[in-house]
């Protein structure tokens, strides 16, 4: 009964939510509840022998829902974030070589990769085992042969080059006044997603994603008086088809990992899970120290540490610090949810809770909606390729929100440090926050 009664409550959020924002559906909030109350409507189900979810845990997602939104509410009835017209500076301008050296790069990376796991498939290696190899933590014990130098890489560039691309590519593509290289741009991006489904040993994430992106480009240009010639149906078009190939993707990639017949409960286990998996951590995450934020905050602090540790200067690491990465290593544990083993699904509350109880989730749920929120506002005032790239990485942080905070991963803070570079954003002392 209390996982209905989340359900409820989430579902009149989201009226209220649409109420607000009427005009402007794709924004953080209305994102949010949506995706959770399609979530918990799932895992009400309990389908496939799916365990059910303790009464503790549906208190805590409602909690974190209730203060989302109330974080929300609370930065959308504030003062207006910038002056109309000073967000990016007027005549921006985009660092093109640059930008090509590190779509180069990236594509490099995803040859080798894809050498790597053709030369595991030869040796008879399933892809779901390459896929977890490929998604473990480095410092796992685990065979994805990354040295730290190579870690390194991935994280302070390709990765977040990575989530910079396709935004990027969504944005010139739907964009009527960018038509120059509108067509190069969408091959060389198809060619990347395919590159990185294989070199991840069948992610379907990049899919879903890439389809993301450019459903959020359609709507944003959709509904900017600046774009009034844009061709409506001929883009509908694209984006059914995007969708559709999409589909189709996922269904092989599924049939290719998992068997044949599996993706319908795939689908289904992948969006129900969050509640159960958290629910089978719970008892474990209340015993030992809380980490205060460094959890939560992992992808901040964490490479700093790692330097220390590299140079020896262990003792320059705090305690709390070792905890918060062995709590990272073991969201990627197996656990047994009844309808088989899962991991990695553990949501936001895993890593709030760690941090302080309820009282975080509460806290930190807050700040998550008032911080998206506030971001939303600012990157949406003027509309440029740069502001584009910063609003998707915001609405991709809170769709992954069924997975994990993604204020836990080092390469999506830098992912936001590097489209202010490539773009070059920069304040004006009109600008208040």
């Amino acid at each position: 009964m209390m996982s209905w009664l989340v359900l409820c409550v989430d579902l009149l959020l989201l009226v209220i939510s649409l109420k607000i924002y009427a005009k402007k559906p794709m924004n953080p909030m209305i994102l949010f509840l949506a995706l959770w109350g399609f979530i918990i409507f799932l895992s009400c189900l309990n389908l496939y022998g799916m365990d059910k979810a303790s009464n503790e845990t549906w208190i805590l997602m409602l909690s974190m829902i209730l203060f989302f939104f109330l974080g929300s509410v609370v930065q959308k009835s504030g003062r207006v974030l910038v002056n109309q017209n000073r967000i990016f500076k007027n005549k921006h301008e985009m660092r093109k070589k640059l930008f090509v050296f590190l779509t180069i790069l990236i594509f490099g990376a995803l040859f080798y990769n894809c050498f790597e796991v053709m030369k595991y498939i030869m040796k008879g290696i399933p892809l779901w085992q390459i896929r977890n190899w490929s998604l473990e933590a480095y410092g796992a014990d685990s065979q994805n042969g990354r040295s730290f130098l190579g870690q390194l890489i991935k994280v302070l560039i390709l990765d977040p080059f990575a989530a910079i691309f396709f935004p990027f590519v969504a944005y010139y593509f739907l964009n009527p006044k960018k038509n120059k290289y509108r067509k190069g741009l969408l091959i060389l991006s198809l060619i990347y997603l395919i590159l990185s489904s294989l070199s991840s040993g069948g992610g379907r994430l990049a899919i879903v994603c890439y389809v993301f992106y450019f459903l959020l480009a359609y709507i944003t240009f959709a509904k900017k008086s600046i774009v009034k010639k844009i061709n409506i149906k001929k883009y509908k078009k694209a984006i059914i088809t995007f969708a559709i190939i999409g589909v189709v993707a996922v269904c092989v990639l599924s049939t290719l990992r998992n068997g044949a017949g599996t993706f319908l409960r795939e689908i289904y286990i992948y969006f129900a899970l969050p509640p159960t998996l958290f629910d089978k951590w719970l008892p474990e995450l209340q015993k030992g120290q809380h980490t205060y934020g460094m959890l939560t905050f992992f992808g901040v602090h964490s490479y700093f540490f790692r330097f220390f540790e590299a140079v020896g200067l262990k003792n320059l690491v705090p305690n709390v610090y070792n905890v918060s990465y062995k709590w990272i290593l073991n969201a990627e544990l197996w656990k047994n949810v009844g309808s088989g083993i899962n991991n990695a699904f553990v949501t936001p509350i895993f890593y709030f809770y760690k941090d302080g109880g309820i009282l975080f989730v509460c806290l930190f749920s807050f700040v998550f909606g008032w911080l998206t929120q506030m971001l939303y506002r600012k990157f949406t005032k003027r509309l440029n390729v740069g502001s584009f790239i910063l609003y998707s990485l915001v609405m991709y942080g809170v769709f992954v929100s069924f997975m994990r905070a993604q204020t836990c991963i080092p390469s999506y803070w830098i992912s936001f440090i590097m489209t202010y570079y490539l773009f070059n954003y920069k304040y004006d002392k009109e600008d208040r926050i």
